[in-house]
């Protein structure tokens, strides 16, 4: 495959995993590199390619991957109750932030 940009050949650089905090998500990756300008390409080792001929079909039986949905602890739930601001609260805070920034950018 040419590099999109320079046109020049990727060559397989490394194996390597990405991991994540849910264990289904941990996926093994081809790292290619490009011979001219250094671009990056990173390929799914494990997903199968589409077929060229039509006729054949792969099966769809296979079981679908669980989502992972992150749970709040009781201490995460005392600190958002801690921090909770109403609407006003939180446009005040909003301006603030914006007049800070802008004094930080002006003194620069």
């Amino acid at each position: 495959m040419p590099c999109p940009d320079c046109g020049g050949k990727f060559r397989w650089k490394s194996h390597d995993k990405v991991m994540s905090d849910d264990p289904s998500h941990k996926i093994e990756v081809n790292i290619f590199l490009c011979e001219n300008c250094g671009n990056v390409l990173v390929i799914d080792k494990n997903k199968r390619p589409k077929p060229r001929n039509k006729g054949l079909r792969f099966s769809t039986n296979g079981t679908k991957p669980q989502i992972f949905i992150p749970k709040i602890t009781e201490d995460e739930k005392k600190i958002y109750d801690k921090h909770k601001m109403s609407d006003n609260e939180l446009k005040k805070y909003m301006k603030d932030i914006k007049k800070h920034t802008k004094k930080i950018y002006n003194a620069l």
